[in-house]
């Protein structure tokens, strides 16, 4: 087996792992989401949205992108077996992760009433104060999750992900019935972070961060190495979250409660795409890590080429589901009072059709370094953000803010293609994905015709969907996006996942039959 082929293996077992605990903690969020928004209404869950965007602006500032560098440094060291280094660059990161959200959540507190008047919601001062906390919290669980990564801990990070989102689905809507509504859902979701916060540290010094070394790695030295790596990368997420806060901001004047209820519905059923998008990113970040764009370059294209693919096969035909069955999906699991929702999910949907390409492009920019260039790309989409979401969130509110939102990641995922390209040598498949997009759309149009003709809403969703995964596996290998050879790679990769292996087996026997047929 070579080397490409073992850290293949490798990124896709651990995405397994992550796969699995995303599953179980997505459904565990999606139903507590589910709750909180039908025991809240559309009002008051639009404010429940705004209250956390002054702590996440906060949280942004002092993040110093130092997640990412937790998880390069450790995987490095390891992969050049200098695991006491791993161990120490992990100890001085997550202790300065704690030191930093201490001041994050002082500071968010005391800004609290200029934050409630920033998102025009004077009286939600209160709010925002609890709403601080979530500094705390946060900023340690993803210290601890990127521990995990950069130690090939997949499983723990996965466990951590059900804890927290199993907290949140357990106690928020308790506190929302005993009678604290919004400021109990406030607390339950600040909670959830906070006690998986307290595990992880748990876990993590006793399974990693336990070897002892006479010749511990000065704190100021593990800083240096990180900051050094993470600084351009922290400005580009920094002006990343800073859109995003930019674009709550600008739904706040422009938009009611109510209308930012119901597009956060329609960004919390986009998340159930993140079940398949974050193990992706997660495990494709440590793998380039391993690769030197220098001298690994031939298994670096191979690698890009067939993580964009598979990744979009993936993506592209679950997002075309949602948006055609976005009426059903929010009628029968949010209710009948959010009335905007399906078109804000449909209109918000089309992004997730090339964000594959984002990802994957994203994960190896950064995977190899190349931080300047994920940086410039943040950078451009600030710059169209700032006039495209006021003029247009000004003119058409929420619909205004969603075409904003497509037409910046389509530039920066265009640009950074663009970077891969001239500056690597490394071109995208647009031929293959275009292939993938139109097989998934085609095999989207019985959906149409099947819905109008069945009144029971869950029979509608059980049909369509049973009938949407048969017709595009059959016509995948038709098209000709995948072939023998895909086959086995697909089979070489996911042979360790044995949970999932004998669908996963009897799927590609599927596929190998119907190669056969066209001869």
């Amino acid at each position: 087996m070579n080397r490409l082929e073992k850290i293949a293996r490798k990124s896709v077992k651990g995405g397994f792992y992550l796969l699995s605990g995303n599953i179980i903690s997505l459904i565990l969020m999606a139903l507590a989401s589910i709750i909180i928004a039908r025991l809240l209404g559309p009002e008051k869950y639009g404010l429940y949205a705004l209250v956390f965007v002054g702590p996440s602006i906060i949280t942004s500032i002092i993040n110093l992108g130092l997640p990412a560098a937790i998880t390069r440094y450790t995987s490095l060291y390891r992969s050049k077996s200098m695991v006491k280094d791993a161990v120490g660059i992990a100890s001085i990161g997550l202790k300065f992760r704690f030191i930093m959200s201490l001041a994050g959540f002082t500071l968010s507190f005391l800004l609290s009433d200029m934050f409630a008047l920033m998102i025009n919601r004077p009286d939600a001062s209160l709010y925002i104060k609890v709403a601080s906390i979530i500094i705390l919290g946060n900023m340690i669980f993803t210290a601890i999750q990127n521990i995990y990564l950069g130690f090939d801990e997949m499983r723990y990070a996965s466990i951590n992900m059900v804890i927290q989102a199993t907290t949140k689905f357990i106690l928020t809507p308790i506190l929302i019935l005993i009678g604290f509504q919004l400021l109990g859902a406030i607390i339950g979701h600040i909670s959830s972070y906070i006690i998986a916060a307290i595990i992880g540290i748990l876990i993590v010094y006793q399974k990693i961060l336990n070897i002892n070394d006479n010749e511990k790695m000065k704190f100021i030295d593990g800083l240096k190495i990180m900051l050094s790596y993470s600084l351009p990368l922290y400005f580009s997420t920094l002006i990343n979250s800073m859109i995003m806060q930019y674009n709550n901001i600008v739904q706040s004047w422009f938009a009611s409660n109510f209308q930012i209820g119901n597009f956060k519905v329609a960004v919390n059923f986009l998340s159930l795409l993140t079940v398949l998008t974050t193990p992706i990113s997660l495990t494709l970040f440590p793998a380039f890590s391993k690769f030197n764009i220098d001298k690994d370059k031939n298994e670096l294209i191979e690698f890009l080429k067939y993580s964009i693919k598979y990744t979009s096969m993936i993506l592209m035909p679950a997002t075309i589901f949602v948006m055609f069955l976005s009426r059903e999906l929010v009628s029968i699991i949010y209710g009948s009072s959010y009335t905007l929702s399906p078109l804000y999910l449909t209109m918000y949907g089309v992004g997730y059709l090339y964000i594959s390409i984002l990802i994957v492009l994203s994960s190896f920019l950064n995977g190899v370094g190349k931080t300047k260039t994920i940086l410039w790309g943040n950078i451009l989409g600030m710059i169209m953000t700032i006039p495209l979401t006021y003029i247009l969130g000004y003119l058409y509110n929420i619909i205004g803010i969603i075409i904003s939102i497509l037409i910046v990641n389509l530039s920066i995922c265009i640009y950074y293609a663009h970077i891969v390209k001239t500056k690597y040598g490394m071109e995208i498949d647009f031929k293959t994905i275009l292939k993938i997009f139109s097989t998934a759309l085609v095999s989207a149009i019985p959906i149409i015709f099947i819905k109008n003709y069945i009144s029971n809403t869950i029979l509608t969703l059980i049909l369509c969907g049973a009938i949407y995964l048969s017709i595009y596996l059959t016509m995948i290998p038709i098209a000709k996006i995948v072939d023998k050879k895909d086959l086995r790679r697909i089979r070489t990769l996911t042979r360790d996942i044995k949970i999932i292996y004998p669908i996963i087996q009897k799927t590609l026997k599927y596929e190998e039959i119907v190669i056969g047929k066209l001869g």
